[in-house]
This record gives C-alpha cells, sequence and structure tokens, in this order.
C-alpha cells in the first residue's frame, strides 16, 4: 500500500504539480514514514525527481533518518551532500544528540565553524548541552566564545540554555551574568534562572527574581511552589498557592505531593476532596502519599475508591503502589485481583508492575507465581532479578536463587 502510494505520487503527480508543492509533497511523505524501508522508498522518488539536494527535503530526510535511529545512513546521505545548509548540518546535530552520541555533535560542530559556514540560533543549544553531557569543558568555552563572536549572546533561546546549563553545573554566577547581559527576556528565561536558583538552594534570590518577574506563567508558578517544597516550607508553599491566578491541575498535583512528602497526611486528604478536577496524577499522589506515610490500609481504600468513582484508569505507577501495600499487609486476594486487573488491561507485562508482583507473591508465601511471573515477563531490570533472587532465598530455596544468580 504504501509503495502504491509513492508510486502514484512519481507518475500521476510530479509532471503536473509545481516545485513548490511537489516539495510539501514529498515532506510529507517523509514525515509519514515508521520504518527505513518506507524511507528509501520515498528518497528513490526524491532522487528521480532530482530533489536529492533540496534544501527543504534534505533536512527532513536527514531529520527522518534520525528519529529512526539510523545515523550511520544519516551521515551518509550528509557527506553526500555537496553544500549543505545549516538546517541540515542541525538535523544532524539534533540526531546525534537524540541518538546520545554527543561527541559526534561536538566534533561534526567544529567541522562545520573550520568550514566558515555560519551557525543559527538552533545550532547552540544543542551543541553546548552536548558539550555539558560529555564534561568538554574546553570545547564548552571555545563554543561559549564562539557564539558571542556570531552575535548570538543575547538571543532568548540561546540564552536559556547557557543558563540551565551552567546552573546544572552549580555555576550560578555565570547563570546570572549570561541572564543580566540578555537583551530581551522572556518567561522561559526568567524560568530558567529562577529554576536555577532553586537547584542552588538559593530560595531567596528565587523568590526576588519572581517577584520582579514582568510575565508569570503556570509553569514558573509551579516551579517556585515546587523550589518551597523541597526546601519544606509548606506554610509559604500554600500561601503561594492561594496567590497563583491560574491554577491547572498539575498546581494541585503539586501541592498533594508537597503534603505527602513531607507528612501532612490531613493536609494531602483536605487538598483532594477540594480539588476541582482529578487526573491519575492525583490520585497517586494521594494513593502514593499514603504508602510513603506507612498507610498501608489507606492505600487499599483510596484504590477501591478510584476504582468506584473515578473515569480516571489506573497506570503501572498506581497498581505498583497498590501491590506494594498488599505486600506489606499479607492482602494476597486483592493482590491476585490487582493481577488479574493488570492482565486484563495490557500492564502485565509493564516491568514494574510486573516487579510488584514478584514482590508481593513472595511475601505472600507463594513463590512459585513469583517465578511465573518472572519467566512470563518480556523486559527485566536489575530489580527484576534481585526481587526474585530475594524471594527464593527468603523461602529457603538459596540453590536455586544462586543458579538464577549464577
Amino acid at each position: 500500500m504504501y509503495r502504491l502510494k509513492i508510486a502514484n505520487i512519481s507518475l500521476k503527480l510530479a509532471p503536473n504539480l509545481p516545485h513548490r508543492l511537489l516539495e510539501e509533497r514529498f515532506i510529507s511523505l517523509l514525515q509519514s514514514c515508521k520504518r527505513s524501508n518506507q524511507v528509501h522508498q520515498v528518497q528513490a522518488q526524491i532522487i528521480t525527481n532530482g530533489f536529492q539536494y533540496n534544501q527543504y527535503i534534505t533536512p527532513k530526510l536527514v531529520s527522518v533518518c534520525s528519529s529512526l535511529k539510523r545515523m550511520a545512513y544519516a551521515r551518509q546521505l550528509f557527506d553526500q551532500i555537496p553544500d549543505p545548509n545549516i538546517a541540515v548540518w542541525n538535523s544532524m546535530f539534533r540526531g546525534y544528540a537524540l541518538s546520545e552520541s554527543y561527541r559526534e555533535v561536538v566534533v561534526l560542530f567544529f567541522q562545520m565553524k573550520s568550514m566558515d559556514i555560519p551557525p543559527n540560533c538552533f545550532t547552540f543549544p544543542v551543541v553546548l548541552k552536548s558539550c555539558g553531557k560529555i564534561n568538554a569543558l574546553i570545547e564548552d568555552k571555545q563554543v561559549h566564545c564562539f557564539l558571542f563572536k556570531c552575535g548570538f549572546r543575547g538571543n532568548p533561546f540561546v540564552g536559556t540554555t547557557l543558563i540551565d546549563m551552567y546552573s546544572a553545573g552549580g555555576a550560578i554566577g555565570d547563570a546570572y551574568k549570561i541572564f543580566s547581559e540578555m537583551f530581551e527576556r522572556n518567561v522561559v528565561a526568567w524560568t530558567a534562572m529562577i529554576n536555577g536558583y532553586i537547584l542552588v538552594g538559593d530560595l531567596v534570590s528565587a523568590r526576588r527574581l519572581f517577584d520582579l518577574a514582568p510575565e508569570r506563567d503556570v509553569v514558573l508558578w509551579n516551579i517556585m511552589v515546587s523550589g518551597y517544597i523541597e526546601d519544606g516550607d509548606m506554610v509559604e508553599v500554600r500561601k503561594l498557592f492561594d496567590e497563583m491566578p491560574n491554577r491547572d491541575v498539575m498546581s494541585w498535583n503539586t501541592l498533594l505531593n508537597g503534603y505527602a512528602n513531607n507528612g501532612n497526611v490531613e493536609a494531602l486528604e483536605r487538598l483532594f476532596e477540594e480539588m476541582p478536577e482529578r487526573n491519575i496524577f492525583s490520585w497517586n499522589a494521594l494513593i502514593g502519599g499514603y504508602a510513603h506515610n506507612g498507610l498501608f490500609f489507606e492505600v487499599l481504600s483510596a484504590f477501591k475508591r478510584m476504582l468506584s468513582e473515578s473515569v480516571v484508569s489506573p497506570n503501572d505507577a498506581t497498581l505498583s503502589t497498590v501491590l506494594s501495600a498488599c505486600a506489606r499487609l499479607g492482602a494476597l486476594d486483592l493482590g491476585k485481583w490487582v493481577h488479574v486487573y493488570a492482565g486484563s488491561h495490557g500492564l502485565e507485562g509493564n516491568v514494574y508492575v510486573g516487579n510488584a508482583l514478584m514482590d508481593m507473591y513472595a511475601k505472600c508465601g507463594i513463590i512459585e507465581n513469583a517465578i511465573a511471573v518472572f519467566q512470563g515477563m518480556k523486559t527485566k531490570d536489575l530489580i527484576s532479578w534481585n526481587t526474585l533472587i530475594g524471594g527464593l532465598a527468603m523461602h529457603g530455596r538459596g540453590v536455586d536463587a544462586l543458579n538464577l544468580f549464577i
């Protein structure tokens, strides 16, 4: 079907379509590609119609190869382009970054620089983040100097990336220097700087900037609230929350988690009842809050209430928490019911649910069921192996545990 679609475009539409419209058709086809063979089919028609070096199509072709994690093929295409424009270079940078090949990003950037190809504002954020990922301090300083030389010192997009990078490394003074030198500071830049102060534990400076910010969206409010939550100052959290003009459901959830993490279960319950709208994260905050504070009977009660009252379905985090409570309480019947529920809702194969099921069965005395869950898991992580080995050892089956380890 996909091959027929390509053929129809090449044989019927191509001779009659204007140049720009044909470009758009090929770009649309590339965006719809889900597999490598589809990309090759589209590329064949691109070449047939003489668009292999097109300044709009080529970046998209490289980008699609990158998204499919075919960076070797993307590089092969890139190396065949006689004069790639900056959009193509940026596609390569993004592709390498997405595949976590950060050193390749840095090497390719300096290759571009040696060829005197001018970057744009989309180039530097990817390159700077890649330098940070591999701790390339010398290269990072060189990139920083180069972006100043190219006139991007005050660009809000580049500046925000620099603020994030310096803040993450604890260099809050350098981050603020970048912020203060920016010609145009949008709400994203203010948010990055305030979050930087929160990351280094300077809530006084964060709040000072927050109060000075000319624009405060819901993200900035939530970040400031989260900063006070991490500091344990729930009085200031509630005061700030009550002043928030446009609270969304995530604002409520942030406060819910704050009360849960700080052990104020009564405030957690009151706030949950006050909420005008609840989503899965709201229910998980309540259920997880009970578990965090050792109230395992309340975990089960909240889960039953969720199933009876809410249109929201439990997810893997919900079931993992509930199964953990079942393990603590020895509630085998409910644990088995959750197992059936997970299977009927496509969650039995989830690694987190599988780990929680093994733990529950092992602690409730049915190690054979734990083994069966382990054997049925398509994906296993370190916790999966440790849970089963620990369960076998708990039941006096040390030899089996040792054999599994070996």
